[in-house]
């Protein structure tokens, strides 16, 4: 009995671990004016940010340069103020899966994304962006509550010359980082997939037959 408990145990740990809950920052919520400098959003903490109607903001899709290429949902972007470094952050661990970016004025953009965790650098990585094609960036960092995103370098793009290093992202999504077992570091509560309760519904009817053979064996000995 108590190996039977212990194995449910660990099923519904590893169910636990193996979802979490996601969501994606679209910025299409942000309605007052065609650009807003932001330093909440979504429950982080942003600086040097804004977001941006590039299609509004700059009188037409042709002079919007990569703020328009970057743009997946309509119809805002979020780009870094001045071309300066953009920060992420917030109390809470959390996992950044990724998102569509593109310069907003170069080829050969370089784009460095850095991740901490409590003021430790846990992820270093290094991107290269051009404005006439938006790009999915898989981050895959796990477990950081502040990201630092510096842009520098490239070629200016033909018809934009002289601009500053902006970049442009859009459909930026994250997760709730699982810091230890009974404890999530974020607020959205975590509920298993369909997939996964099937595979611990597998788990426990094959646990209860190795039991119930157990004890068959046990009462014929």
């Amino acid at each position: 009995m108590r190996t039977l408990k212990a194995s449910i145990l660990a099923l519904g740990l590893t169910a636990g671990f193996a979802s979490t809950a996601s969501a994606q920052l679209s910025f299409d919520d942000v309605t007052a004016t065609p650009f807003s400098m932001v330093s909440t959003y979504g429950g982080f903490n942003w600086s040097n940010s804004f977001v941006i109607d590039p299609t509004v903001y700059f009188g037409g899709s042709g002079n919007a340069g990569g703020f328009h290429t970057a743009m997946q949902s309509p119809s805002w972007v979020m780009g870094n103020a001045g071309g300066l470094a953009m920060t992420i952050s917030r109390a809470s661990a959390f996992n950044l899966s990724g998102g569509t970016f593109a310069a907003a004025w170069k080829s050969g953009l370089t784009l460095n994304a850095v991740g901490y965790l409590n003021g430790l650098q846990m992820y270093n990585q290094n991107y290269s962006l051009n404005w006439d094609v938006s790009q999915f960036l898989a981050l895959n960092m796990s477990g950081v509550d502040q990201v630092v995103f510096t842009s520098s370098g490239g070629t200016d793009a033909p018809g934009f010359p002289g601009r500053n290093y902006s970049f442009a992202m859009d459909d930026l999504a994250f997760s709730n980082a699982i810091s230890s077992i009974g404890g999530d570091q974020g607020a959205v509560s975590v509920v298993p997939e369909p997939m996964t309760m099937s595979l611990v519904g597998f788990g426990l009817l094959a646990l209860g037959g190795v039991h119930a053979r157990r004890r068959r064996k046990v009462a014929t000995n």
